[in-house]
């Protein structure tokens, strides 16, 4: 599924730089072949259709003006829908199952239920039945962060860190691995990256 969603964004760029250069109004059909028995179709300038060796095709529209984009994906599995834009990519899976990847989304921090860093910028986050993230930047040392999850954090969490070549990481999981705080710094960096992550049952 990821790679689905990496293709499509790869493929909907490659239509909003088309859409902005020679084959705006052209009118034509252009097939292009990937040389592995799959083809990728110009049908106008704006719409590009991918198919693969397999006959498995993604159907993509996109609006330059505006940089949003829509996406249908006919596979082996089924039937993948996909919205986006340069700030939120949305995907519906063959058997109804969601994916959001974006800016970030307080209802996503809330589900996930982890402490926040104090003053934390939010960057993006992901929600999807089974799970949930959220990724964060501070200008705080990288060590202050340490300290404050290590304050937060209970028993129940497990602690390791890493450190090498200029960069140095620390994270915190639950015994059940269902939950995982990890912090980031670097070297000649202003920057403490963090992200949230947690598993759900099935039935939540």
């Amino acid at each position: 599924m990821l790679r689905l969603i990496l293709l499509l964004a790869a493929i909907a760029a490659l239509v909003l730089a088309t859409n902005s250069c020679c084959c705006r109004g052209c009118g034509q059909n252009i097939k292009v072949p990937t040389g592995d028995g799959g083809s990728v179709t110009f049908t106008d300038g704006k719409t590009v259709e991918f198919t693969d060796e397999k006959g498995q095709k993604v159907t993509i529209e996109a609006d330059e003006g505006s940089g949003k984009f829509s996406a249908v994906a006919e596979t082996e599995e089924g039937t993948t829908t996909v919205t986006g834009s340069e700030s939120e990519l949305v995907m519906e899976g063959p058997e109804g199952e969601q994916m959001r990847i974006g800016d970030l989304d307080p209802e996503v921090v809330e589900r996930i239920g982890l402490p926040v860093y104090p003053g934390a910028t939010g960057l993006s986050s992901t929600s999807l039945p089974e799970m949930a993230t959220a990724a964060f930047e501070t200008t705080d040392p990288y060590d202050d962060v340490v300290a404050f999850y290590e304050g937060e954090l209970g028993e129940e969490w497990n602690e390791s860190s890493f450190s090498g070549s200029g960069t140095k990481s620390t994270s915190w999981m639950t015994e059940d691995s269902k939950m995982v705080i990890t912090i980031n710094g670097a070297t000649g960096t202003e920057k403490t990256s963090l992200t949230l992550m947690r598993e759900f049952d099935s039935e939540q």
